[in-house]
């Protein structure tokens, strides 16, 4: 398709309604090249539209960045044709930022309030030509409407977020500066409905006997049919990892239907440094009358695992944090990963190298941070074939989120579409509920509020897990402040450890805690990096001996 977007303040355009190409061009408003997947904003700059900045570099550089605030409050509409060969295509939308009405040859087809959804439209299409418009509402500006509690909570600038199902790094952060982007982050495609095909599947584990190379497991399939009748239709699950293969078929009953596999001969998976990350690629085929009619490989790994946690440690500094694979306690070396950019279209071009530094540094583990988007599916194909395990947190960081009906149904449809997606990886170890929500309730109340009445970590999120993924051990947030360590004020088996003291403190080396998930100490970049992005970076204080406004727009939100 070839893109393009029009754009305007919102004083400008509270009261216009853009749903026609015709409409659009009649507007007045600004025109200009769209880049899908991208966003607004680097649109805008390769438009030349913002003096003194040309590109990516210019905008990181000096204090630059602090511009793109001027666009957090501008409406854009991107809008393109394209011709549709038959009536049974649809559109697919990858992942749009955030808040968007689409049109479709003039009429409303939907509204999404979700960055971290897919969504499809069938609806108004038609054999031949169509029009799509997405019309991006700022985020900055609908955050408005939603009056928050006293309870709800934030930093000062991330307020907007709170509401918003969108990162929270994008409203300033200490390894990010504040960009609210817009627009279409992911692709934009066509595809044909299928008649019948496969839903989703689920792969449980059971009895594993290592010595033996036995595993009995299921797949839970779920299949969409149309026939009134189901004779005929079967399920055929086969698997292969090097010399070790498997195959069972059997027919369908039901739409949906468990299917009981026994392997012999089977490899097991393990993590890095405990044994060898044997995944097979396992293919589910929905037939009928012995011919395919849809498909679906995924990577399958053999393992039983589990989380032994005591919550607490006690006086005595005896406590538990440990990842259990296949019986095996499994000694975690790892780090987080946080946004590759702050421009999410652009994440897939850094990915590459971004794993490589995570393999090169001798991880087993890595923690996908929750102030982040969830990543994207060649990470966990990697951490997969790799045995670097994955702790994954829901998207939720340093805040206390909204408990109203809205929020929770718009929060279960993420949670339901992310547990899906990821929940067949043999490198997931941990769902997480959240970054340091936890935490935020010690400022509530003189320290006095119970995190466990968070409603969203203790309620929802498990909620959501318990029924489509009971397999994957679930921790409420990170560090996590259980009833146990709310009562006792005992240390958290789990912690964050950060400070400016060197690493030799007893803050650092005599820290009660048995699982490190954060550990760092703030420090700066060597001088090469920081002459590419500072005008004066010999000078980062001031003399009254605070850091530059020009090194914190980098880190920060101003």
């Amino acid at each position: 398709m070839d893109w393009k977007l029009c754009y305007a303040k919102n004083s400008e355009s509270r009261n216009v309604t853009l749903n026609t190409i015709k409409k659009i061009k009649k507007s007045k408003f600004d025109i200009i090249p769209a880049t899908v997947p991208g966003s607004f904003q680097m649109d805008y700059i390769n438009a030349g539209k913002m003096a003194g900045i040309k590109n990516k570099d210019d905008l990181y550089f000096g204090t630059n960045v602090l511009k793109i605030q001027e666009l957090e409050s501008t409406h854009v509409w991107y809008f393109a044709e394209f011709k549709l060969n038959d009536e049974k295509s649809y559109l697919h939308f990858g992942g749009i930022d955030t808040i968007a009405e689409i049109y479709i040859n003039g009429n409303l087809a939907l509204k999404t309030e979700n960055m971290f959804l897919e969504y499809d439209v069938k609806d108004y299409l038609k054999k031949g030509k169509n029009e799509v418009i997405f019309h991006i509402i700022p985020a900055c500006i609908e955050s408005r409407k939603h009056l928050l509690s006293p309870v709800e909570r934030s930093f000062k600038s991330a307020y907007p977020g709170v509401p918003i199902r969108k990162p929270a790094h994008s409203f300033g952060w200490d390894i990010m500066p504040r960009i609210v982007t817009s627009g279409l982050w992911k692709a934009v495609e066509i595809r044909k409905e299928k008649a019948e095909y496969i839903v989703d599947t689920y792969f449980c584990m059971g009895n594993i006997d290592a010595d033996k190379g036995i595993v009995d497991f299921s797949c839970k399939v779920n299949a969409h049919i149309e026939s009134d009748l189901l004779k005929g239709y079967s399920v055929r699950i086969y698997g292969k990892c090097g010399a070790s293969e498997f195959s069972h078929e059997e027919d369908l009953w039901h739409t949906c239907q468990q299917v009981f596999v026994h392997g012999e001969n089977m490899k097991l998976w393990w993590p890095r440094f405990a044994g060898e990350p044997n995944v097979y690629d396992v293919t589910v085929e929905l037939k009928y009358n012995g011919q395919v009619i849809d498909s679906k490989t995924e990577n399958v790994g053999f393992r039983i695992i589990s989380l032994e946690n005591t919550e607490v440690v006690d006086e005595n500094g005896k406590g538990d944090f440990c990842f259990v694979v296949n019986g095996k306690r499994i000694f975690a070396l790892g780090t987080n990963w946080v946004p590759l950019d702050a421009f999410h279209a652009d994440d897939e071009d850094r990915l590459e190298t971004a794993l490589s530094f995570l393999w090169e540094s001798n991880c087993n583990m890595v923690r996908c941070w929750g102030g982040n988007v969830y990543e994207n599916d060649k990470f966990y194909d990697f951490c997969d074939r790799y045995g670097i395990m994955v702790w994954q947190d829901f998207s939720f960081a340093c805040a206390i989120y909204p408990n109203d009906d809205e929020f929770r149904k718009n929060v279960k449809h993420e949670l339901e579409f992310q547990v899906k997606r990821l929940r067949n990886h043999p490198s997931l170890m941990l769902w997480s509920g959240d970054n340091e929500g936890d935490l935020i309730y010690k400022f509530l109340d003189a320290g006095r509020a119970d995190p466990n009445k968070n409603r969203l970590t203790r309620e929802l999120i498990p909620e959501v897990i318990d029924y489509l993924d009971p397999e994957t051990p679930y921790l409420p947030s990170s560090p996590y402040l259980s009833p146990l360590a709310f009562k006792t004020k005992l240390p958290t088996t789990e912690e964050h450890l950060w400070s400016n003291l060197p690493f030799k403190d007893s803050f650092y080396k005599d820290a009660p805690c048995k699982f490190m998930s954060e550990i760092g100490k703030m420090g700066y970049p060597e001088m090469t990096s920081l002459k590419k992005f500072l005008k004066n970076p010999e000078k980062l204080f001031e003399n009254n001996g605070k850091v530059t406004s020009e090194y914190l727009a980098h880190s920060a939100c101003m």
